[in-house]
């Protein structure tokens, strides 16, 4: 997993998108459900214009959040908003 997150963001890095997205896709083989594995797949989807993808992992990432009934990360829930909306919310403070 490590080692997947690792090579995933360093192709990434490089604009090497089909690299980036074999890493992870492998590493996720092994973690299927973990949080910074799938928030890197979003990065990458996002990079390479794959709109439809980049849902899909969104959603994926909210409804295991809800089932394992934790919270995403800020970080996380930045980033989504980020390529779901365009730019973060601000935060309203009542």
């Amino acid at each position: 997993r490590d080692v997947g997150l690792v090579l995933g963001r360093r192709g990434l890095k490089r604009g090497e998108i089909d690299l980036a997205r074999w890493a992870i896709n492998r590493a996720l083989v092994a973690a299927p459900e973990d949080e910074r594995l799938l928030v890197a797949r979003v990065r990458v989807e996002h990079r390479a214009g794959n709109v439809s993808e980049v849902e899909r992992l969104a959603l994926r990432l909210v409804r295991s959040a809800r089932r394992l009934n934790i919270d995403l990360a800020d970080e996380t829930v930045v980033l989504l908003q980020e390529v779901m909306e365009g730019r973060p919310r601000s935060l309203t403070i009542s």
